[in-house]
C-alpha cells in the first residue's frame, strides 16, 4: 500500500499544511492585538506573526507553479517557526520545568517538519519526473 506519490498529490497536501499554519497564525495575530491593546503592548507582538502569516500564505499560492522563491520562502518560514519552539521550549524547561503545549508542538514543531519533508518529497519527485517520461 506504500504508492508512489505523484508532484501534484504532494504539493496538494503541502497547501492544506500551509493553509492550516497561515490560519493558525492570523488567529496567533488577532489574539496578541488583542492582549496587547488591552495590556499596554500595541501590535508590536503582532507583527513577527502577521510577517509569518503573510509569506507563508503568498508562498502557498504560488507553490505548484515551478517558482522556486516560494519553496525557499516556505523553507525560511518553517525554520524560523522550528527555531521559535526551540527557543520557547528551552526557556519553558529552564523556567516551569514543562514542555510548551502540545499545540503548540503539533502547530509549531510537526507540522513545519512535515511541511519541509513534503517539499523535499516534491522536489525529488520533480526530478524524477523527466526521468521516468523519458524512460517510457
Amino acid at each position: 500500500m506504500n504508492a508512489p506519490r505523484t508532484l501534484e498529490q504532494l504539493l496538494d497536501v503541502v497547501r492544506a499544511l500551509v493553509l492550516l499554519q497561515g490560519a493558525i497564525l492570523v488567529a496567533a495575530t488577532i489574539e496578541a492585538l488583542i492582549w496587547g491593546s488591552a495590556f499596554g503592548g500595541g501590535a508590536a507582538t503582532a507583527v513577527p506573526s502577521a510577517a509569518a502569516a503573510a509569506a507563508l500564505l503568498v508562498a502557498r499560492a504560488n507553490v505548484g507553479n515551478e517558482r522556486r522563491w516560494a519553496r525557499r520562502v516556505l523553507f525560511v518560514v518553517e525554520g524560523a517557526l522550528i527555531a521559535t519552539i526551540a527557543i520557547d521550549g528551552a526557556l519553558a524547561l529552564l523556567i516551569t520545568r514543562a514542555l510548551p503545549p502540545a499545540t503548540a508542538l503539533v502547530t509549531r514543531l510537526l507540522i513545519p517538519l512535515a511541511v519541509i519533508a513534503l517539499l523535499r518529497r516534491a522536489r525529488a519527485a520533480a526530478a524524477a519526473a523527466p526521468l521516468a517520461a523519458a524512460a517510457a
